[in-house]
């Protein structure tokens, strides 16, 4: 379950699509408002993919050499540390690039050693998707970002579920949708 407002430790509500005021976005301003957490825009912190390097992160005490490294590394901590909120825009049938870039960076935070690695994968987690098709991808790839004894906990919205069209980004101001927020903060991740 989420922290309640007045907790020490906030979580964070990630809008990985590049729509600020889209479904995704509009969803995290809500839950980071309810929950009292923090919604971030991913697409401002991560500036470009992995590439352009020697590889510097896969080598011993290796550091991502890239200019944008401090900003995903402090990010990383901060999810390691207070908990996330992924909430994801499906595109044909996966999770949009951001979240893929959000991944392969997460080499220059994780190197070669496994105690981050860990302690990121022990972190509270929770994923809200938004799609009107596939569930299958998500369930796979968000599995890797819990304990592998865990099932992901995960929101699947679908806009045609409730009459709108995705690409008004008014999903959140469905009394049904908000509801349905609600709920899946105060239900418990499934364990295995």
């Amino acid at each position: 379950m989420i922290r309640k407002r007045g907790e020490e430790k906030c979580m964070f509500f990630l809008n990985f699509s590049d729509r600020r005021t889209g479904n995704c976005g509009s969803i995290a301003a809500f839950c980071a408002q309810m929950q009292g957490g923090r919604a971030v825009d991913i697409p401002e912190i991560f500036a470009r993919g992995c590439g352009a390097c020697q590889t510097e992160c896969f080598q011993k005490d290796g550091v991502c050499p890239l200019p944008d490294a401090p900003a995903i590394t402090a990010l990383y901590e901060a999810i390691t540390e207070q908990g996330a909120c992924f909430i994801v825009p499906n595109y044909c049938d996966w999770p949009c690039s951001n979240f893929f870039r959000f991944c392969e960076r997460g080499c220059g935070y994780f190197g070669t050693g496994t105690e981050r690695a860990e302690r990121y994968l022990a972190a509270e987690k929770h994923f809200i998707v938004v799609s009107n098709t596939n569930r299958a991808h998500f369930e796979e790839i968000f599995s890797e970002h819990v304990p592998s004894a865990n099932s992901p906990h995960i929101l699947f919205l679908s806009a045609a579920a409730y009459h709108r069209v995705s690409l008004r980004g008014d999903l959140v101001e469905v009394e049904e949708v908000r509801a349905a927020l609600r709920a899946f903060f105060d239900e418990p991740p499934v364990k295995l």
